[in-house]
């Protein structure tokens, strides 16, 4: 009987679409031309010396007066003498030459410095401060693995390397692609028993875990095993466990620091810096013991025309109590890293590292308890660690017109404290920024990572080429008080994010209750989690646990490995105005079942490639009114999916999916019509100037304006 009544129902749907074709008429989609949208060229301050302004120059002498005929040569010196003349030298500028000034000792920036300095690059020079070593000539040609390669001795350890071209070079990895598996869990040595785990059914602190012994026959023979890393990726984490030990016989695997999540059977892993896998044009390996280095020269390479860089100093610049001070038009480049160890790891529970986000690594650059700093038109090029760290107590900084890239952890990492005071981290902006190819070292890295800070701006940004989340704002889980609120996460352009790497992800992730957030104006695209067994979770928008009170409007998401939107749990979040379309799971999801309402759907645009419109469909407590639904296969019969597994492809039978998501309270007030997209096969979703998502009262904008404002054409 209930079949029935939902294909007599279906029946009188129909008519009523027929009836609504009828009234408005067969017409045609009409475009009209957009004006072109342009970027500007990044342009730094004219030269123009002031009264107590400083130059320096690798070329000149720090016995100099500092003036444009007699510069000093380290940035160090151009710091005492202003800090010697605090007060007077407020407002200067040190305007730096183009050229390398190496690092070999953290800058550090404190109370003594004086206010509302500016470190300036010379219009169109390039300035570089970096924390690697050249390393030219003194190779001598040898066989390796039975492939030709360089060797020379070195007199520092380092972690990595990079080429002139500004790429890192590869570290050797086994096996050379692909992955090998999880056999099996060891609790041999684990922290945590079931009973007092601090974390259930995530982590027992294990040091070790089980391979298939055909994978690792070679091990027991390799060359400095101590120096080999176990990448392990399950999860959202990306464990790095320095080797231990390997027993043949019983194919255990024990690290010198205890995993942050549990391993299970089937987990991924490959190993990394291995001397035996050295093999490939542009790999290199350093064995630590004899201190040489080794180098498998790429086509064209010789020894007198190869200039290559170690990493020597992983820390360039620290500001604790410094305020005003600003850099402009500077490279910061060349930095190491090292695996974090135990002794490192007081930030989680003890010994362990944090799971989450790369919370723990830190920066190449750190802000603390400092006022108006500012970063505008810097590049951030080969850094071992995160980039750029602003963390407790900073207000009023601004990070413009800057480009990272080949970045080990975040980005940008803003890390305020817990406690809502005076000293909380506000009014920080991350605008206008080309961030790219974040997560080398830590692949669970973010672009754009903030946990305890608000009233954030983070607009304007063109975010790819990561392994996980692109932009993630908020920290505190459900819905306990948190200090992120009023922050806008706008006009970003986010694409290539998760490439399969790991789980659970979003392009902009949020997390805990934060009243006054806006998301809107982003397009956000290609966004794919772990494919395999255990991985799930390649979001577009993805609102977490406890995530509340946030507007959503006005984004574009398409061609995500899951749903385009997905809600964990939250309360009264409003999602309206939005265009959803060809997810490849279904195009929206909220997974919880609460009590209050969940959110709004209001004037979307959803649109599927012969997929779901919603997955998950339970009795949860969403309000929709006013929204446009289209399947670009089945047309106005549009479907929904009763489990998450089958977000893709199981669905109600046609002829009564509709009656039956009406009947549980959905599509009110809904359009089911094709809203004539430009080309929305291409990704084009240029909206025709008549579509009829109009009569929902939708609002279209322009969506080629998400992105950049100023032009990185050319940026390395």
């Amino acid at each position: 009987m209930k079949k029935t009544l939902c294909i007599l129902f279906s029946i009188l749907m129909s008519l009523t679409t027929a009836a609504q074709t009828m009234r408005f008429g067969k017409t045609e989609p009409h475009f009209s031309d957009l004006p072109e949208v342009r970027k500007q060229p990044i342009r730094t301050r004219e030269f123009a010396f002031g009264a107590h302004d400083l130059v320096v120059s690798p070329d000149g002498d720090d016995s100099a007066v500092g003036s444009p005929d007699a510069p000093l040569q380290t940035i160090a010196e151009a710091k005492r003498r202003l800090s010697a003349q605090r007060g007077v030298s407020d407002g200067s500028v040190v305007w730096l030459h183009g050229g390398t000034y190496p690092i070999r000792e953290t800058l550090r920036f404190d109370k003594n410095d004086p206010t509302g300095v500016t470190y300036c690059a010379y219009p169109g020079e390039e300035v570089c401060l970096s924390g690697g070593s050249a390393i030219r000539g003194g190779w001598e040609t040898t066989q390796v693995n039975g492939v030709s390669a360089w060797v020379r001795p070195v007199d520092s350890l380092f972690s990595a390397l990079y080429g002139e071209d500004g790429q890192a070079v590869r570290r050797t990895r086994y096996p050379e692609s692909g992955y090998l598996y999880v056999k099996d869990t060891c609790l041999d040595g684990a922290l945590y028993t079931e009973e007092n785990t601090p974390w259930k059914d995530y982590m027992l602190g294990e040091c070790a875990f089980v391979a298939d012994s055909g994978d690792l026959r070679g091990l027991p023979e390799y060359r400095n095993p101590q120096d080999i890393l176990v990448r392990l990726f399950h999860y959202w984490k990306d464990e790095m466990l320095p080797l231990k030990s390997y027993d043949a016989q019983t194919g255990i695997v024990t690290s010198t620091k205890y995993c942050s999540m549990s391993p299970h059977k089937g987990d991924r892993y490959f190993l990394e810096n291995v001397f035996e896998a050295l093999n490939e044009p542009g790999e290199w390996y350093l064995d630590r013991a004899r201190k040489l280095l080794y180098y498998i020269p790429l086509p064209g390479q010789t020894p007198e025309n190869t200039t290559l860089y170690s990493a020597d100093t992983e820390k360039l610049l620290t500001l604790d109590g410094a305020n005003g001070v600003a850099f402009e038009g500077i490279t910061f480049c060349n930095t190491g890293w090292h695996p974090l160890l135990p002794k490192e790891l007081n930030d989680f529970h003890p010994g362990l590292e944090h799971p989450q986000a790369a919370y723990s690594t830190p920066a190449c650059i750190t802000v603390r308890n400092a006022q108006d700093v500012t970063f505008d038109a810097c590049t951030f090029r080969n850094i071992g660690f995160s980039a750029l760290r602003l963390g407790d107590n900073v207000q009023d900084a601004k990070v413009t017109r800057s480009h990272f890239c080949g970045i080990g952890g975040n980005a940008v990492y803003i890390s305020g404290q817990a406690v809502d005071n005076e000293r909380t981290s506000e009014r920080i902006s991350v605008t206008d920024c080309l961030i790219e190819r974040y997560g080398r070292s830590w692949a669970n890295a973010i672009g754009v990572f903030s946990t305890h800070a608000r009233t954030l701006t983070i607009a304007h940004n063109e975010i790819r080429d990561g392994y996980y989340t692109a932009i993630s704002v908020g920290w505190n889980w459900g819905y306990s008080e948190n200090i992120p609120r009023d922050n806008r996460i706008c006009d970003n352009l986010i694409y290539d994010i998760g490439q399969g790497w790991l789980s659970d992800m979003g392009g902009i992730y949020t997390l805990g209750v934060q009243p006054g957030t806006v998301i809107s104006g982003n397009v956000i695209h290609d966004v794919a989690a772990d494919p395999g067994v255990g991985g799930y979770g390649g979001w577009g928008i993805y609102l977490d646990e406890g995530s509340s009170f946030i507007l959503v409007e006005k984004n574009l998401v398409y061609a995500c490995a899951s749903q385009g939107f997905h809600q964990h749990y939250g309360r009264e979040n409003v999602v309206r105005n939005n265009i959803i379309a060809g997810n490849e799971m279904g195009q929206l999801r909220i997974s919880r079942v609460e009590e209050h309402v969940s959110a709004v759907f209001e004037r979307n645009i959803v649109v599927g490639f012969d997929r779901a419109m919603f997955v998950n469909v339970k009795t949860q407590k969403w309000l929709e009114d006013g929204n446009l639904y289209w399947d670009t296969v089945r047309g106005e019969w549009v479907r929904s999916a009763r489990r998450v597994e089958d977000g893709g492809t199981d669905f109600w039978p046609d002829l009564w999916s509709r009656a039956r998501m009406r009947l549980r309270g959905h599509y009110t007030n809904a359009v089911f019509a094709d809203p004539w997209f430009h080309d929305v096969q291409n990704h084009d979703f240029t909206l025709a100037d008549n579509s009829p998502a109009l009569r929902c009262g939708f609002e279209p904008w322009d969506t080629r304006t998400a992105g950049t404002v100023s032009d990185f054409t050319g940026r390395a």
